[in-house]
């Protein structure tokens, strides 16, 4: 066990966290270049403070409560802190933070490797592309670390082909950053959205893509050791309206034209 050394204890905010919840944070924050992540958290959360000392104002106290009553059962109580959270959090960069605090590291100046032996290139752990998670949560107690990795949706339903993509990766991150041997991290795959999912398993729901092109995206899911994605974990988008509009181009005169000269508002 570490206690975080002054001045990141000087609130008195931040909670206890063994070693690896502490370096899994340090390294989280200095990999997170998000813009829009820290234009969010100084509009809604008005945090101004210097980011790499933050010790509160992660998440909104509604937000905070909504996660704790999901997963009290799972065993986040309320002696567990939210030590960060992160909007749009690229997989590649929570890849390297897991992979870095496995192995007791900071991030700094180095390689890694990026072939963990899948065919497919846009699946690894690493792959320079800007995927990410709607929103990253990491709470922790003494002991323990809970990481949350939301996917969210509003007027859309979840996409099958996208969601098998996040369970893939994030399984590869999990396996291939060691922290699948870690007794002390559990990691969750969230669903957010205004109804529930009408699956019941988002590993079962994904496995039932058609053959084809998602053939090998149906073995990865049918190898999946860290098991993430399993069941349905959800959390209601409490608030999002019950009727929206959408804005359409069109040509009223010619239905098939393709040179717009109208818009139209319509209900989604």
């Amino acid at each position: 066990m570490i206690y975080i050394p002054s001045p990141f204890r000087q609130s008195g905010l931040l909670p206890r966290m063994n070693s690896f919840a502490s370096l899994l944070v340090q390294n989280l924050k200095q990999l997170n270049a998000k813009e829009r992540d820290h234009l969010m958290r100084f509009a809604y959360l008005g945090a101004t403070g210097a980011y790499e000392d933050n010790a509160d104002r992660w998440l909104s106290v509604e937000m905070e409560r909504a996660l704790k009553d999901r997963f009290a059962k799972s065993g986040l109580d309320a002696s567990a802190r939210c030590v960060f959270a992160s909007m749009d959090y690229h997989l590649d960069w929570l890849h390297v933070a897991l992979l870095l605090a496995c192995n007791k590291e900071i991030a700094c100046d180095q390689m890694g490797l990026l072939d963990d032996g899948l065919p497919d290139d846009s699946l690894r752990p690493v792959i320079g592309i800007q995927e990410d998670l709607d929103l990253l949560v990491v709470f922790a107690t003494d002991s323990n670390v809970f990481l949350l990795c939301i996917e969210a949706k509003g007027d859309a339903s979840f996409d099958k082909v996208q969601l098998a993509r996040k369970l893939i990766r994030l399984d590869r991150i999990i396996v291939a950053s060691g922290a699948i041997n870690r007794a002390d991290l559990q990691c969750t795959l969230v669903l957010i959205a205004p109804k529930t999912p009408a699956f019941t398993d988002c590993l079962e729901y994904t496995r039932s893509l058609p053959g084809g092109k998602f053939s090998d995206m149906r073995d990865y899911l049918e190898h999946h050791p860290s098991g993430i994605g399993g069941g349905v974990k959800f959390v209601e988008l409490a608030g999002f309206p019950k009727t929206l509009k959408k804005v359409t181009r069109t040509d009223p005169a010619n239905a098939s034209s393709k040179e717009f000269t109208h818009w139209r508002i319509k209900n989604r």
